[in-house]
């Protein structure tokens, strides 16, 4: 394996949030894609899908604080945006499963060999 510098946790989440676009809906991993969110501008139009079930939402910093209740899927509170849904979680595998993701950015020690 060739020597060289790595990226960082938070300088790989800013470049794989330059991939999405205004309408795509991302679902995100436990690990550093939940640091993901914080890198993409507020009223970017994309919306967020976290294993927690929460569709639609910001972390703190990027806009209005969270209100405690909600959190993505490492455990950090998030909260809502405008036209946010919280779902349950035979929906979120649903929406994953059945084609209404855009993309699905999850760690790569959370994919087995076989990419399953």
């Amino acid at each position: 394996m060739p020597q060289g510098s790595r990226l960082d946790s938070h300088a790989l989440a800013r470049r794989v949030a330059q991939e999405f676009r205004p309408g795509e809906v991302i679902a995100l991993g436990s690990g550093w894609p939940g640091l993901i969110p914080g890198q993409v501008p507020a009223g970017s139009g994309v919306l967020f899908l976290a294993d927690s079930g929460v569709l639609g939402y910001h972390l703190p910093g990027t806009a209005p604080s969270p209100d405690g209740y909600l959190v993505d899927s490492d455990g950090q509170g998030v909260a809502l945006l405008p036209g946010g849904a919280v779902i349950g979680l035979a929906d979120v595998a649903a929406m994953s499963r059945g084609g209404h993701v855009d993309v699905a950015v999850v760690q790569a020690s959370k994919v087995s060999a076989r990419g399953a």
